[in-house]
Formats: structure tokens, sequence, C-alpha cells
């Protein structure tokens, strides 16, 4: 199913915000892997409320340490960047 939404594709988010894309999302693929050509990997979307208020308090299991965007950002990159949202608890 997801083979069928792209959500890397920056000209459909400058067309518009695809609602209809992620309501469908939220019913048949709550969370979802989106692969990427390289030299990206990839990445996990969440697509429910509840699902990422869990996820977000579960850092045992999901952990923001690697970061949270699109890009996949080198240690040294991550390291002279780091925010709040980068870091799971103890450290923020």
């Amino acid at each position: 199913m997801t083979s069928t939404i792209d959500l890397t594709d920056l000209d459909a988010w400058e067309r518009a915000v695809p609602y209809d894309a992620f309501a469908r999302l939220r019913r048949e693929a709550p969370v979802a892997w989106f692969e990427e050509d390289p030299p990206n990997h990839g990445f996990w979307s969440v697509h429910r409320y509840a699902t990422i208020v869990e996820i977000s308090r579960d850092t045992a299991r999901f952990s923001s340490a690697t970061g949270v965007s699109f890009e996949e950002p080198t240690p040294e990159d991550m390291a002279a960047r780091r925010t709040i949202i980068d870091m799971d608890p103890p450290a923020h």
C-alpha cells in the first residue's frame, strides 16, 4: 500500500499537503516503512496521534538520537546540530 504513496515527493508537497494520502495511511498503515533511493536507507512514518504519543514515550524501543528528519546526517553533522528533539532522556 505504501508503495503508491511517496512522502518524499517534494513536488506533491508544493502542490498541497497530501491529506488524502495521510487519511489512507492512518486507515491502512498506521506505522509504515518507506524505502528511499541510495544514499538514503528509508524511514518509518507514524500516522496516528495515539501511536505517535506512545512511541515518543518509549525511548527504550524508539530513539530520536540518530535524528528525526528525512536526511541521514553523519555523526559529525549530528554533533554540530543536535537539538532537544534529537535527544532521548536523560540527555534532555
